[in-house]
């Protein structure tokens, strides 16, 4: 797994999915997760080579092109028939270096972590940006960035493509409201008291006049919604061979390679 806090292993917030995801999969499915807080998907390949400055082209400059210790072990430890399941595009919105990254050079990382996973025969997953939980009055909206540069990538590299970004906001608002002494004045009223020690707690903050209220990182439940994605493109990717049990048996809202959609 590759991404950022909303998906890194962590005992104390942010604690991201990742941290779960294991838990939704049969025990001969082994989860190792890179993800890495407050990284773009230029630092995390990148890491220590990203300088402050942009190029001609509004790109942050590399002063090396060597990738970061923790791609280079990834790819070294690498066996046929792993995954990769691949989730940027929060950080990258940053305007300034080094975490800043530009669409079009968004697409062409991703790609580059797809061709260097399949030259590996590992089967690569990109996953859109899990939403945080921000508020239009009671219903919970979408507020992230590259959630169209990451469904786009799927048709230029043939991988497929799941829109937890779509899934988690429809989590949200599937959830329903708590009592107000549970609600943590969480302005939409969702049950986002979901676990103790509560998983968003010190990552809420009021967003404007309006009692919009965002959470940076998902609660319980993201980690089920996107095994179930995973299970429907492990099927899809490999319809011989099944998955061998590992994933999970519920399978919809997944978007299949070069399709630039949801199938229920």
């Amino acid at each position: 797994m590759a991404g950022d806090s909303t998906m890194m292993n962590a005992s104390t917030c942010p604690i991201g999915w990742g941290s779960q995801f294991g838990s939704c999969l049969t025990t001969d499915a082994t989860v190792q997760n890179s993800a890495v807080g407050g990284r773009s998907i230029l630092t995390w390949l990148y890491e220590g080579n990203v300088t402050s400055t942009k190029n001609a082209a509004g790109e942050c400059a590399l002063s090396s092109t060597a990738y970061s210790s923790r791609w280079t072990a990834m790819l070294n430890g690498f066996a046929s028939g792993d995954y990769l399941i691949v989730q940027f595009g929060i950080n990258d919105r940053d305007t300034a270096c080094p975490r800043h990254v530009g669409t079009a050079r968004f697409k062409e990382l991703l790609g580059v972590m797809a061709t260097a996973a399949k030259a590996k025969g590992v089967k690569p997953i990109f996953v859109t940006p899990v939403a945080a939980i921000t508020c239009s009055g009671s219903t919970a909206v979408g507020n992230r960035g590259f959630v169209t540069e990451t469904k786009a990538a799927d048709t230029t590299n043939g991988v497929p493509v799941i829109d937890l970004h779509a899934r988690s906001v429809a989590l949200y608002n599937s959830l329903g409201p708590v009592p107000e002494q549970r609600r943590l004045h969480d302005r939409c009223g969702r049950r986002v008291l979901l676990q103790r020690p509560h998983p968003l707690r010190g990552s809420r903050r009021k967003t404007d006049r309006h009692r919009t209220t965002r959470t940076e990182h998902p609660p319980r439940g993201v980690p089920q919604i996107t095994c179930a994605g995973i299970r429907a493109v492990s099927d899809a990717l490999s319809p011989q061979e099944g998955t061998g049990g590992a994933m999970p048996e519920d399978s919809k809202l997944v978007t299949s390679p070069g399709r630039g959609h949801e199938e229920q």
